[in-house]
């Protein structure tokens, strides 16, 4: 897939078809409004703070120096170049744009230093790097710019005050680590839904040709039947098959046994090793 094609072809489209919640299972997204109906305290990211003291005594890795903030784009990549923003802190939080080949990647500005009179703010791009990290979330206390992450040592302490002790705290999170090149296991890996449905989709027409062709005309209804279900798919953007194929076992989450994780937690184990009874669960990590 160019993502030229993709950009020009979203830029043309009348109207964006994603409201403000969505989720995706399968290759499949569902989008709608909605609304919020929380009633309870809303804790804003000013709250959660540590105290700057605490922090520039214990974590001075998360302090900011000056030289490295930097100064927002010029929209001017190879000026941006020349003056030494690219990198910088208030670079890649600013909106910018670069070159791609046949393109110009461009991205809007986030907020920088983070507002404190908010609720922390989710990272969905890499916001300079290949991966989203909270770890990226700049804060402001007494004048001087500093990276979330000792906060994160709280939900540590939280984990081992309920008897945990095989608890790490990793700056930067499984992305850090596995930008770092260090080993992660992975579960088996399935065909995604869009190869399910062209396999499937071609499958079938190949099917119904060699049959009207060696059995009975009448099975040439069946590659035109899926010719016309393709046709139908690109102008109203909906597939019936991939929504068929999503509900199939083979592509379903695997659930998790929340119990089971919290032992293994316990015991250092591997959540597959942990077979212990209900009554052992409940007696242990208490």
């Amino acid at each position: 897939v160019d993502p030229y094609d993709i950009s020009e072809r979203w830029v043309n489209h009348p109207v964006s078809p994603w409201r403000n919640a969505g989720v995706m299972v399968g290759g499949v997204a569902w989008t709608a409004d909605v609304a919020s109906t929380y009633g309870g305290k809303r804790w804003t990211l000013g709250e959660m703070l540590l105290p700057f003291e605490e922090v520039r005594e214990h974590f001075p890795q998360f302090l900011i120096p000056k030289d490295e903030l930097g100064a927002p784009s010029t929209l001017d990549h190879d000026r941006d170049v020349e003056e030494g923003l690219v990198g910088t802190w208030r670079y890649l939080k600013g909106a910018k744009k670069v070159p791609r080949g046949r393109y110009h990647y461009a991205e809007g500005a986030v907020a920088f230093p983070e507002p404190l009179d908010r609720a922390a703010r989710t990272v969905l791009t890499g916001e300079g790097g290949r991966s989203p990290s909270r770890f990226k979330l700049v804060v402001q206390q007494e004048g001087v710019s500093r990276r979330l992450g000792p906060e994160f040592g709280q939900a540590v302490e939280l984990l081992e005050s309920t008897g945990l002790t095989n608890v790490h705290l990793m700056d930067g999170g499984l992305n850090a680590w596995m930008e770092s090149g260090r080993p992660v296991e992975r579960g088996a890996q399935r065909i995604s839904l869009e190869r399910q449905v062209r396999i499937a989709a071609g499958g079938l027409a190949a099917l119904g040709g060699v049959l009207a062709l060696t059995v009975s005309p009448l099975w040439a209804i069946l590659p035109t039947f899926m010719g016309a279900g393709l046709v139908f798919a690109g102008v109203t953007d909906t597939c019936g098959m991939a929504m068929v194929l999503s509900r199939l076992p083979y592509n379903r989450s695997a659930s998790c046994d929340v119990e089971r994780m919290v032992q293994s937690l316990c015991q250092g184990s591997s959540p597959a090793e942990n077979t212990t009874s209900d009554s052992q669960r409940s007696m242990s990590c208490s």
